[in-house]
């Protein structure tokens, strides 16, 4: 990392942001300090809750989402291209999104390393529509999943089962075998403790 382009820690610290990074970066004023080594998801859950009364979470309704879920879902919704019965508003508004976030998500594609030996990732998903819920957990070990996004994960396999155990029934955990490259984020991430993996979109 000490070798590394400013440009290029700049994005990879970006995958990591939360919702509420996010604000306190776009100069909120209301968003909790930052404090090394605390934990603070209390402060973050209130904030949210706060802003659920008022002002609502995520780009389209005011303040900022987590950038690199907002890139995962423009990259979606263009993959979905093909299936669109019609330019919708909603696909629309997402196809924009991805021709503002094609670069960042091409720049951590090309900063990829060669990992020494394969690691194991792990992916915590919540909130998965009923039908992709039962699709996946209907697959055999060794199947294929395709995701056509940058993937967040970890190598923490406690970690991801944390996550999903915060999410609605519909959650699942997938362990990811033999990954050869990625990009290893704790170095530049706020929270190095999480040990965050980032699967590159391509």
């Amino acid at each position: 990392l000490e070798e590394a382009l400013p440009l290029a820690v700049l994005c990879m610290h970006l995958c990591t942001l939360q919702d509420v990074d996010v604000d306190r970066l776009m100069l909120f004023p209301d968003c909790p300090k930052l404090t090394p080594g605390k934990d603070h998801s209390r402060d973050y859950a209130a904030y949210r809750q706060q802003l659920a009364g008022g002002e609502k979470v995520g780009s389209e309704d005011g303040r900022n989402g987590p950038l690199l879920l907002e890139a995962q879902r423009a990259m979606e919704a263009c993959w979905e291209e093909e299936r669109q019965t019609a330019r919708d508003e909603e696909f629309q508004r997402k196809e924009a999104d991805m021709a503002k976030l094609i670069k960042w998500q091409c720049m951590l594609g090309a900063l990829r390393q060669r990992l020494a030996e394969p690691k194991t990732v792990f992916v915590a998903l919540t909130d998965v529509p009923s039908t992709t819920y039962v699709a996946v957990r209907g697959l055999s070990s060794g199947e294929l999943v395709f995701f056509p996004a940058p993937t967040l994960c970890t190598l923490d396999e406690e970690l991801a089962q944390r996550r999903a155990a915060k999410g609605s029934e519909c959650t699942l955990v997938i362990a990811v075998e033999g990954v050869l490259e990625g990009l290893e984020l704790n170095h530049s991430s706020f929270y190095p403790a999480e040990r965050e993996f980032l699967l590159p979109p391509f």
